[in-house]
């Protein structure tokens, strides 16, 4: 099975695509891991997350892909001899 990109949840196979995210967030929830929607790029696409309750998400609605450095400078993550460590 491909994966589920969020532009598809309104689409052609979007109820089929909207049953699927929400059994993902009731495994995030039941399984206590993390769950990232990517490739967010709309408002649309938000509010559809929001209310089915997945807490992060990334894509060009926020930003677009940025160097390791530049999200340092945002003061999103710091990077330490160790790797990065996300704030």
């Amino acid at each position: 099975m491909p994966p589920i990109e969020i532009q598809s949840v309104f689409g052609e196979d979007g109820p089929e695509n909207q049953a699927i995210i929400k059994s993902i967030v009731a495994l995030e929830k039941e399984l206590g891991i993390l769950i990232i929607a990517v490739g967010v790029e709309t408002q649309e696409q938000i509010s559809y997350l929001m209310a089915a309750d997945l807490k992060y998400a990334q894509g060009y609605f926020f930003s677009k892909p940025l160097r390791a450095g530049e999200i340092e400078q945002l003061g999103f993550l710091r990077i330490d001899s160790e790797g990065l460590e996300v704030f």
